[in-house]
């Protein structure tokens, strides 16, 4: 039988617990070892505890002083906010008060400059009134010991002749601008003797202003530009038979850039748009030759610069330009006998069929009948089109080219030898002084020379055989110069400059 302490079920054998040994009241090592833990784990919790504790103190007194000195920078930089504000009220006020200064001593520098343009303008005036009035000296002089001259030769063949000169002062041909120019007149009443009472006018004092005889040749130039913006309202004529140049009285207005064309006989001579120095212009105003005076005629339809006018038996017709903003094609016709439909003012315009191209600075002439407007300029383009109007139907049709592009040229007709000639202008690169000649009938153009100093913007007129190229730009300045080409004996050369350089200007031939 099994006993009491053999085996079955039930605890085991061994130590109770916590009884060291067996013994009831004893820990073993193990526990120990937990309850030393627990103790440091406690005391690490105090230790982090009370590091917590501290750390939020420095927080709490990190945000503290963060927030003073938040609340510092704040009030410091409202205080300079103010500041600024202050500044920036004081600089708009300061700006102000500068700006009315400004604006003040810019009116009185207007006023200034205002004062000193008129005083400009009147000493330009009275600089041109000296001038002329030293030119009429120089002429007068010159018609004086011209006339003695004669004088003295008339005195050995002719006595009378001695006292029809002298019932004419001398002091009135100096004076007083001759429109027949300053010795023509004179000079040819002494070849041919005393004019006779048919009609023809007379000028200051008595001195005939008309061209008389039959080899009475002139030729006048008008307006223009003496240098850039300093358009011109003078004019002056150039008699052949004395070679002298002489002023003619000044314009309304003054005129670069204008047209000039005359008719009646070169009774009338009419110088039409043109730019006064700040405008485009459709004004015109006619010079009697008679009378020497200018009068306001009819206004072109449209202002114009840049074009050109050409004489149709007793009308005058005007050929493209530039208005301002445009190039024109459009062609009118001034009628001096014509009455305006506007005013009472002279003469009468009227619209005619427009050239094919819109052009300005072309040259124009007619030949036989036929208008030919020759090159010209339209922007960008340098122009070597050659047109022919036909005024009987009223129409354009084109012809043969310029042998190159060129604009500002001078354009006449050479009547006794069948020809349109075209003379210096600009192509582009260069200032040109080519003189190419068209034959209509061959329908060709060809080099036929040169002028000794290549020019543009210049005037080009004829007498017979001979052509004349006045004035106009050479690359550097303004020219004065003349020069004249007989075409048919192939010879050249200068000839007694302009009174004035121009550019720009119109030429009218005038007793051929």
């Amino acid at each position: 039988m099994a006993g009491a302490g053999g085996p079955g079920p039930g605890p085991g054998p061994g130590p109770g617990p916590g009884v060291p040994g067996g013994g009831a009241g004893l820990l073993v090592p193990g526990d120990q070892a937990g309850a030393r833990l627990v103790a440091a784990m406690e005391a690490v919790d105090r230790v982090v505890g009370a590091f917590v504790e501290d750390i939020g103190r420095a927080v709490a007194k990190v945000r503290q002083e963060v927030a003073g000195e938040r609340e510092a920078s704040i009030a410091e930089l409202q205080g300079a906010g103010a500041a600024l504000a202050q500044g920036r009220a004081q600089l708009e006020s300061d700006r102000a008060a500068l700006q009315t200064e400004v604006e003040k001593q810019q009116h009185k520098l207007d006023e200034a400059f205002q004062e000193l343009r008129a005083e400009k303008a009147r000493l330009q005036l009275l600089q041109e009134d000296v001038e002329r009035q030293a030119r009429e000296l120089r002429n007068a002089q010159a018609v004086k010991n011209e006339v003695e001259r004669h004088m003295a030769q008339a005195a050995m063949y002719h006595a009378p002749l001695s006292m029809t000169m002298a019932a004419t002062p001398l002091g009135a041909v100096g004076a007083t601008p001759l429109p027949g120019g300053p010795l023509g007149a004179v000079g040819q009443r002494l070849h041919n003797g005393p004019a006779h009472s048919s009609g023809q006018g007379t000028g200051a004092e008595g001195v005939p202003s008309e061209p008389l005889g039959p080899n009475a040749e002139y030729l006048y130039a008008v307006g223009g530009l003496e240098k850039a913006n300093s358009p011109l309202h003078t004019g002056e004529v150039w008699a052949k038979d004395s070679g002298a140049w002489r002023p003619l009285p000044t314009m309304s207005v003054r005129r670069g850039y204008c047209a000039v064309a005359g008719v009646r006989r070169g009774e009338a001579i009419y110088a039409l748009g043109g730019n006064d120095g700040h405008n485009v212009m459709a004004s015109c105003e006619e010079y009697n030759t008679l009378s020497g005076k200018w009068r306001p005629v009819a206004d072109m339809s449209t202002d114009r610069m840049w074009h050109s006018a050409v004489t149709m038996g007793d009308n005058v017709l005007v050929v493209g330009g530039y208005d301002g903003s445009d190039y024109l094609s459009s062609v009118e016709l001034f009628d001096p006998q014509g009455d305006s439909e506007t005013d009472a003012t002279l003469g009468k315009w009227a619209p005619l069929a427009n050239m094919p191209t819109a052009r300005s600075t072309c040259g124009v002439t007619s030949l036989n009948g036929t208008v030919y407007a020759v090159g010209g300029f339209c922007a960008p383009r340098y122009m070597s089109v050659v047109e022919a109007y036909d005024p009987r139907a009223n129409s354009w049709w084109g012809v043969s080219p310029l042998l190159e592009p060129r604009r500002d040229l001078g354009v006449c007709a050479v009547n006794s030898l069948n020809l349109v000639v075209a003379v210096g202008g600009y192509n582009g690169a260069e200032v040109m002084g080519n003189v190419d000649g068209f034959d209509p009938r061959a329908n060709k153009w060809q080099r036929m020379g040169a002028i000794g100093t290549p020019r543009q913007l210049l005037a080009v007129s004829s007498i017979g055989e001979v052509l004349y190229a006045i004035g106009g730009f050479d690359g550097v300045a303004t020219s004065s110069m003349v020069e004249f080409l007989d075409m048919r004996m192939n010879r050249g050369g200068e000839m007694p400059s302009l009174l004035t350089p121009r550019l720009g200007l119109g030429i009218v031939t005038v007793g051929q």
